[in-house]
């Protein structure tokens, strides 16, 4: 089973070079993480873009992992990754249309890297926009989903 927990701002999912993050986020997951029996837990993010973020050091998601000795996937493809699925570096100026398009086509690469973990119960943290169409998606793929919460930050 994939499930879904929605973040209103993905600022919550890095961790600062000052060793300062989330603790309530953090709980969250290792709440979800043990209700749950996670095996795995993924995110909308990558390496590239916690290299790239000023300050961040990891990810809440990959620290709670390791704490509780589970997996922990970056689902998001990277810059090069994006130009081989041809997806534009800025979609921010893109039409809705278009944005819906390429956020589509990530949502199927979350997917395929999810099914290559083998994991029987995942936690998957995204951005609240992809919560319905991620749903939507797994769902006609044949998975069984729960959202766990479609805006947590708020």
């Amino acid at each position: 089973m994939i499930f879904i927990v929605g973040v209103n701002n993905h600022y919550i999912q890095y961790v600062k070079r000052e060793k300062m993050y989330s603790a309530e986020f953090e709980n969250c997951l290792v709440d979800k993480i043990n209700k749950h029996s996670i095996s795995l837990v993924a995110e909308e993010l990558s390496k590239e873009a916690i290299d790239n973020r000023k300050h961040a050091i990891d990810s809440v998601a990959r620290v709670t992992a390791l704490s509780t000795s589970r997996k922990h996937l970056y689902a998001d493809p990277d810059s090069k990754e994006r130009e081989l699925l041809r997806i534009p570096k800025d979609t921010l100026t893109c039409s809705d249309e278009d944005k819906a398009k390429y956020n589509h086509i990530r949502e199927k690469e979350w997917l395929s890297r999810i099914k290559n973990q083998s994991c029987p119960n995942v936690l998957f943290i995204c951005g609240c926009n992809h919560v319905d169409s991620f749903d939507s998606l797994l769902r006609n793929e044949g998975h069984q989903v729960k959202v766990l919460s479609t805006i947590y930050g708020i």
